[in-house]
């Protein structure tokens, strides 16, 4: 055990100390790694929306840091997870902190393997990607215990010289292959914020979902924090989705979940744009279990 990432495929446990990836739970006490599935290319393009949308692709980028997105659910095999409601309304602070991570450590687990088209690096104390073309693009968290109950929150901010409608936020998941859902919620520079559903393994002909959208009042180059909570209800099916920008509650849906897998996982999620190339700073993240 470390107080520290050693280096790919160490997982944080509850007792807050780093674990080899042997060592992992799911694991038989016979297997050496943690391993995916080798046949996925690391980076698929995918239609997002049509051309009234802000972006027209995106991109499912690996972590080998940590964890491939695309890897077997064998991180929550044998798992059981409790889904308990949380009382009271559900706000941008709600619960108990699971993972955070101010990026002071280079080593903390987060990928900085590059993409085609993308960089992932730790700078001065914040971690920075770089993407291109009209993509999204993602960084999964080092925080590998699925959450029924779940909220993520990245405080960034976009470099000024961005092109119109770029932006970022979080994203939650569940499940592998064709069984994966995932959910986007997006703030752009133009005040825009989407919440998005995709299903199954990203393919050029898969399109995600627009849920709900809208506009608040955040600038271009202005940091922010963007919060996403998907939370499961009692009865396994229901899941509310809820999203915060700057603390203030500008969205809440329900939604059907997958139920293929137990709970949800998080990533960083950072949409770009052809016209000129983006940089997204991010200074904090935050995960949280809203049942507790």
């Amino acid at each position: 055990m470390s107080d520290f990432s050693q280096g790919p495929g160490w997982w944080i446990a509850s007792d807050r100390r780093w674990y080899p990836p042997h060592l992992h739970p799911s694991l038989p006490q016979t297997s050496p790694t943690l391993a995916g599935p080798t046949s996925e290319p690391p980076d698929i393009p995918v239609p997002a929306r049509s051309p009234a949308g802000h972006r027209t692709a995106w991109v499912v980028g690996s972590t080998a840091a940590v964890v491939i997105f695309l890897i077997a659910v064998g991180i929550g095999i044998g798992l059981t997870v409790a889904s308990t409601e949380h009382s009271g309304a559900l706000t941008a602070d709600t619960g108990a902190v699971v993972f955070s991570d101010s990026f002071g450590n280079p080593y903390s687990g987060w990928r900085t393997d590059p993409a085609s088209g993308a960089t992932y690096t730790y700078e001065n104390g914040t971690y920075v990607i770089v993407p291109s073309g009209n993509l999204h693009w993602f960084a999964v968290a080092p925080y590998e215990e699925p959450v029924e109950q779940m909220s993520a929150a990245v405080t960034a901010s976009e470099n000024a010289t961005a092109s119109a409608n770029v932006g970022f936020g979080v994203m939650c998941f569940r499940g592998s292959g064709s069984s994966q859902q995932r959910f986007e919620f997006l703030d752009l520079d133009d005040g825009q914020w989407f919440i998005e559903e995709n299903t199954g393994v990203p393919s050029p002909s898969r399109t995600p979902r627009i849920l709900e959208q809208g506009m608040t009042l955040v600038g271009l180059g202005r940091a922010r924090t963007v919060v996403g909570a998907c939370t499961t209800q009692p009865d396994g099916r229901t899941v509310n989705l809820a999203m915060f920008v700057d603390g203030s509650h500008v969205a809440n849906l329900t939604a059907t979940s997958s139920r293929s897998a137990p709970g949800w996982l998080s990533a960083i999620v950072v949409d770009s744009r052809a016209a000129s190339p983006s940089k997204v700073t991010v200074t904090r993240f935050e995960e949280r279990d809203t049942s507790q």
